[in-house]
């Protein structure tokens, strides 16, 4: 089986990102507040504290497991809001997540996406389909809800000590939605509300933004629902595959914005390691100073 299929796509993503999480704590770089999307809500709810990082990695695999049995669909991305989008896919998908002002996924069967894609396209909307074997946020994922809604009777549930956004709502998650199976059932099922979660953060005039996973998508659309007045840092940690670029020179990158921005840093963490070396910079000649 291939890295893309779900059983494997979602635990992969979720150890990516918990790991950057990790390495970005270790050098000093504390949350104040985050939002996942989709599967990166259950990175979200551990460094939170809502889940064991045991625990969160079981409800993962599980609900991949469970995602992958179900029957096969698609998605598609349209650039257009969901007030433009939603009439004309009306009967045939849904809204499966809502990811900026004019930019949403849809997910459905199929032969209806690719009706839907026609009439989108009539419209003259711009649409592209989406690499993916499921139809995730619809009504195609109804029949794992019990079986998944038994995998979280296994697992402690505590209330949030870092404030993180609900994907449902698109606001605050509360203690009552984080320690709730029912929540996490609706979160498998219903629309990812990521770009009203931005909008939600972004209250906070002096929040910066950092991606913690794969790729620059978060950080791209993030910038799409943020006012273009807003002067902050929207980063990402690793560079898009494929790019050339390191991986390594990406993260430094990253941490130099969010540093010239105010992020306080652990530099003997950070500079730690097998690469960590002493260099000579200019002086001035008569302050030689180590």
């Amino acid at each position: 089986p291939g890295i893309n299929e779900t059983s494997l796509a979602q635990p992969a993503l979720f150890l990516c990102e918990y790991a950057l999480a990790q390495l970005w704590m270790s050098w000093g770089v504390k949350p104040a507040a985050m939002i996942g999307h989709s599967i990166g809500e259950y990175v979200a709810a551990h460094l939170a504290g809502v889940l064991t990082l045991a625990d969160a990695l079981a409800l993962v695999a599980g609900r991949g497991r469970i995602m992958q049995a179900m029957a096969p669909g698609a998605m598609a991305a349209v650039h257009a809001s969901r007030a433009r989008a939603e009439p004309l896919i009306q009967g045939l998908a849904e809204i499966a997540a809502v990811n900026a002002p004019t930019l949403c996924a849809i997910a459905g069967q199929k032969t209806h996406i690719a009706e839907a894609l026609r009439r989108l396209g009539q419209a003259g909307i711009e649409t592209a389909e989406l690499k993916t074997s499921h139809a995730f946020h619809s009504a195609m994922m109804e029949p794992a809800l019990p079986e998944f809604r038994q995998v979280l009777e296994g697992v402690k549930l505590s209330e949030p000590a870092i404030p993180y956004i609900s994907n449902v709502t698109g606001t605050w998650i509360t203690g009552v939605e984080a320690t709730s199976p029912e929540y996490w059932c609706r979160h498998l099922r219903g629309t990812v509300e990521f770009a009203k979660g931005i909008a939600t953060i972004a209250s906070d005039q002096t929040a910066d933004f950092l991606e913690v996973g794969p790729g620059v998508a978060l950080s791209t659309i993030a910038r799409m629902s943020l006012p273009k007045s807003r002067q902050v840092a929207t980063l990402s940690s690793l560079p898009r595959p494929g790019d050339g670029e390191a991986d390594r020179a990406r993260m430094l990158e990253a941490a130099g914005r969010l540093w010239v921005s105010g992020v306080p840093y652990n530099w003997p963490a950070m500079h730690a390691g097998p690469e960590a070396r002493r260099i000579h910079l200019p002086t001035y000649r008569f302050e030689r100073h180590r």
